[in-house]
């Protein structure tokens, strides 16, 4: 309808001068039915050819939004997809992470393990002050004591190399093997936990072995009380076997 308001004017003005046309050449008396039926087929011809034009239109527009919501669909169900294979990327990489810390825990404790049993003492420190040998379990040590223990932690930062302490704990020979045995180890704990607790130091770089009294700095001696902290680590040899 749009189109015939658009076009009527132009037609009437053509109509118009062609009745003027027609008049100058049949005169007066030619019939204006004649001229009013050309009109009505001229617009009626016009807006038939918008009205197709309307419909082509109308279809394509119709096709279109058919794309769109077919498009919308598959976007849809791809993002679903999506979500889902993201979930098992997430999971996936989860796991991932946890078996790259246990192996390297596990290599961890591996090296700390060789580094026990093959390597070799690259220094050592000895604990005498009576109070860090008693009270027995206690966390607390005697200031000079402890104050060696802080001078260690200090070098081993400054090592450039893996290392593992072997904390000792010896006894006078003053009770029977076993007590002597278990006040070792309970010695050589404490330290253990100081360094530990206070200092940082991995358990797993640590490891208490009690020989009792069965070490003697001096067997004629009844003081023979100590911990004895060896630093040990592997030669370059060692490394590249």
């Amino acid at each position: 309808m749009s189109t015939q308001i658009k076009l009527l004017p132009a037609l009437i003005a053509l109509s118009l001068a062609g009745c003027a046309s027609q008049q100058a050449q049949t005169g007066p008396d030619q019939p204006m039915q004649d001229r009013l039926a050309a009109l009505e087929l001229a617009i009626s011809t016009t807006d038939g050819a918008s009205q197709s034009r309307d419909a082509a239109l109308s279809r394509e527009i119709d096709g279109l939004r058919s794309e769109v919501r077919t498009l919308s669909d598959r976007l849809a169900t791809q993002g679903e997809q999506s979500n889902r294979l993201d979930g098992r990327l997430t999971q996936a990489e989860q796991r991932l992470d946890g078996l790259s810390a246990s192996v390297k825990e596990a290599l961890a404790l591996a090296t700390q393990e060789n580094i026990r049993i093959n390597g070799k003492e690259a220094f050592t420190v000895s604990l005498t002050e009576d109070k860090t040998l008693y009270p027995i379990n206690s966390p607390e040590l005697g200031s000079q004591d402890a104050g060696k223990l802080d001078d260690l932690v200090g070098r081993l930062a400054k090592m450039d190399q893996e290392y593992h302490l072997e904390i000792q704990g010896h006894t006078d020979n003053i009770g029977t093997d076993d007590y002597n045995y278990e006040l070792g180890k309970a010695r050589a704990d404490v330290v253990k936990r100081y360094l530990h607790e206070k200092k940082g130091v991995s358990l797993s770089r640590m490891s208490v072995i009690s020989f009792g009294a069965a070490n003697p700095v001096d067997r004629n001696s009844n003081h023979n009380r100590r911990i004895l902290i060896r630093v040990l680590v592997l030669d370059k040899n060692d490394k590249n076997r």
